[in-house]
This record gives structure tokens, C-alpha cells and sequence, in this order.
């Protein structure tokens, strides 16, 4: 029976423990732009409301203008209050992966304008978190890769259990690219490392032309 050597056994460590610290950073983060930024720009989108409220009619200039930028805050703070749960995405314990990343494939479809189908028909309640958010960060990072490089593309994405394996595929329609004269990004390599964390592997399939699949195979851990 072949077992993992020292080198290997550290560098996963090392791996869990550099993803660890990125998702308490996130935390962090999300945490200082809900509990702050977002609460004071709610807060003066208010306060210009009130303003606006008490503006005379017979200044129609001023009264337009200030609505402008009330409507201007207003939306900042939904985008603020997007990037805080994008970051934690708080989702994901409370409502499951399942949940979270059909959320994903909305808020990706509604702010891109492409098409996204999401299809999933397992149970995955008892998940265990690590292997449940490196799935969502996958899922994230694929469809932000989308978006950078295929636009308007038609996504499908597909969540599955294979025996004791889950399967995440994203897949697009878009102009596709050669894997092997394009040097793999930070986003493709976050996403393999994430998939290493918990076992797993991260494969890409592309033709200049035919589209992009990301393929995540992650075996499910002991009381999944």
C-alpha cells in the first residue's frame, strides 16, 4: 500500500492553510463592508432622500438632481451589499451548495446578460463545508472566467453525484481557446487548488471556436 509522502502531505497543508487564510480574509472584509461601508451609504441614501423631501417644488432642477444622486448611492450600496455576501457567501452554510450556486448562476445571468441553465439532481444537505465551498468557489471562479472571456455566452452548469464522486461542469459556448499556448491564470489555478484541497482534480476542455468545460471531480468525504 503506497502512502503519500512527507512533500506531498506538507504541501497539502500548506494548501488548506493558504485557502484558509483567504476565506477569513474574505470574511473579514465582507464583514467590514456590511457592518460599515454598506450601513453609512444606506444610512446618507436616507439622508438625501430627506433632503429631497424637503426641497420646494418650484426648484425642479434641484429636486431632479438630487433624486439622481439618491438613486446613484442607493445602487452603490446594493453592489457594496453584492461584493460583502460574494465574499462570504453566508449562503452556502444556511441554504446549502445546492442553493448557493443556482443564487451564483442568477445574480451571473442578471448582471451579464448571458444565458446560464443550472442543473443539479442529487442531495447534498449534509455536505461537509469545506468540500461544499470550494464547489461554490469553483462554480464562482468558471462563471467569472465566463465573463471575462466569453461574454454573452450560453452557460451550462451541472452539479451531479457520481457514486462517491460529485461532478461540477461549466460549461459555454464560447470562442473556446488552446489550453496548451495559454499559460493557466490565477483564476484556473485557485480553482485547481481548491479542488486539490479536498481530493479532488480540476480538468478544461477548450477548442478555439467550441467553447470552454471546467470539470471539478471531488470524492465525497466521510459523512457526506
Amino acid at each position: 500500500m503506497n502512502t503519500p509522502s512527507v512533500t506531498t502531505v506538507d504541501h497539502e497543508m500548506e494548501l488548506h492553510q493558504f485557502i484558509s487564510a483567504i476565506e477569513d480574509e474574505r470574511a473579514r472584509i465582507a464583514r467590514e463592508l456590511h457592518d460599515d461601508i454598506a450601513q453609512r451609504l444606506a444610512v446618507s441614501a436616507i439622508e438625501l432622500r430627506l433632503l429631497y423631501d424637503h426641497i420646494l417644488v418650484s426648484e425642479p432642477d434641484l429636486r431632479e438632481h438630487v433624486l439622481k444622486v439618491y438613486r446613484q448611492l442607493e445602487e452603490l450600496a446594493n453592489d457594496v451589499g453584492g461584493l460583502s455576501r460574494r465574499l462570504h457567501p453566508s449562503i452556502v452554510r444556511h441554504l446549502g451548495v445546492v442553493a448557493a450556486i443556482r443564487s451564483e448562476c442568477d445574480n451571473f445571468a442578471r448582471f451579464s446578460g448571458s444565458l446560464v441553465h443550472f442543473e443539479c439532481h442529487c442531495h447534498l444537505e449534509n455536505l461537509s463545508e469545506p468540500t461544499a465551498l470550494a464547489l461554490f468557489r469553483i462554480a464562482q471562479e468558471a462563471l467569472r472566467n465566463v465573463a471575462k472571456h466569453a461574454p454573452k455566452a450560453t452557460v451550462q452548469v451541472t452539479l451531479e453525484r457520481v457514486n462517491q464522486v460529485l461532478r461540477l461542469c461549466v460549461e459555454d459556448d464560447g470562442d473556446g481557446f488552446d489550453p496548451e499556448h495559454c499559460p493557466p491564470g490565477l483564476g484556473l489555478l485557485s480553482m485547481r487548488e481548491r479542488a486539490n484541497v479536498c481530493g479532488g482534480q480540476l480538468t478544461v476542455h477548450s477548442k478555439p471556436g467550441n467553447g470552454t468545460r471546467v470539470e471539478a471531480f471531488i470524492p465525497l468525504a466521510r459523512g457526506d
